[in-house]
């Protein structure tokens, strides 16, 4: 659940896992990838990337992660911000054909938006594109103990 995971400001800290927890990385910039790859693997979870908002809907479809970390504004095929909604408006549709065979609801991805700048005003601007919350860059991943 997301009682697993804290953010405040640029450290996040995640709980240890007891289930499979999907998580997908989305960012033009390889290294910044390989970063969060690299540290959310160590902690045990199931790290799938994307290198563009395309590549992220698509990745999406496929896993259905719990937890997405994607950046902002990517360059090239499809930025963060259309990929987003894209993914909520699939939700969505999903969340109907769902609901019509099982009657209960799908739990939402959650999806973290990172970006090289952040103000605290844009966090309300980021939730009417579907984006759970803003960390800006550069992001530190803890352990929690």
């Amino acid at each position: 659940s997301s009682n697993n995971i804290s953010i405040d400001d640029k450290n996040i800290r995640f709980l240890p896992l007891k289930e499979d927890f999907n998580i997908l990385v989305v960012d033009d910039q390889k290294n910044n990838r390989e970063y969060l790859k690299g540290c959310l693997t160590k902690i045990g979870f199931h790290v799938f990337e994307a290198a563009n908002g395309e590549q992220a809907v698509q990745t999406w479809q496929e896993i259905k992660p719990r937890f997405i970390w994607i950046d902002i504004a990517m360059k090239g095929d499809g930025d963060g911000i259309n990929a987003v909604q894209q993914i909520r408006k699939l939700e969505l549709e999903l969340d109907k054909t769902f609901n019509e065979n099982l009657s209960e609801n799908l739990v939402p991805t959650i999806i973290i938006g990172l970006t090289g700048s952040v103000a605290k005003e844009q966090f309300h601007y980021s939730r009417k594109f579907g984006f759970d919350d803003i960390v800006s860059k550069p992001i530190l991943l803890r352990k929690m103990e």
